[in-house]
């Protein structure tokens, strides 16, 4: 009888991560034409896409401590919530082009703006690059 394995093997991984590294090289290269292309835009959607992605990694993350706090034996997708959780520092990385877009994505990060706007007066202190840093860095 022949046992069966849930490794695969090496080689099928190696030819799994090239073609990984090609589609990786390919979107980058899309970035950059995006970035020359409309700044603006490229900004806007890299946020949406960086918000998807990590609302995919932290909502695996605090469904992997709710299965481990509660000890449950629905543990079937824990291995799936684990992993997806590791791409936080990764996500972390991501968020470098939404920091240096932060004046294309933001109103409030315009002074003259907020002075004219009764409202973002009012948020100000809430509202600022020093603060939303802050909060992103916690």
């Amino acid at each position: 009888m022949e046992q069966t394995s849930l490794n695969p093997p090496v080689a099928d991984l190696e030819a799994l991560r090239k073609k990984a590294l090609m589609v990786a090289g390919v979107g980058f290269v899309l970035c950059a034409i995006g970035f020359v292309v409309d700044r603006d835009q490229f900004f806007r959607s890299w946020l949406i896409a960086f918000l998807l992605f990590l609302g995919i990694s932290l909502g695996s993350m605090a469904l992997m401590m709710i299965q481990h706090l509660s000890g449950g034996t629905w543990g079937v997708f824990r291995r799936v919530f684990e992993a997806s959780a590791r791409n936080i520092p990764l996500m972390a990385a991501l968020f470098i082009p939404v920091i240096a877009g932060m004046t294309t994505l933001y109103p409030w990060t315009h002074a003259d703006l907020v002075q004219h706007d009764e409202v973002l007066k009012h948020k100000a202190l809430y509202l600022n690059s020093g603060f939303f840093l802050a909060r992103a860095f916690v």
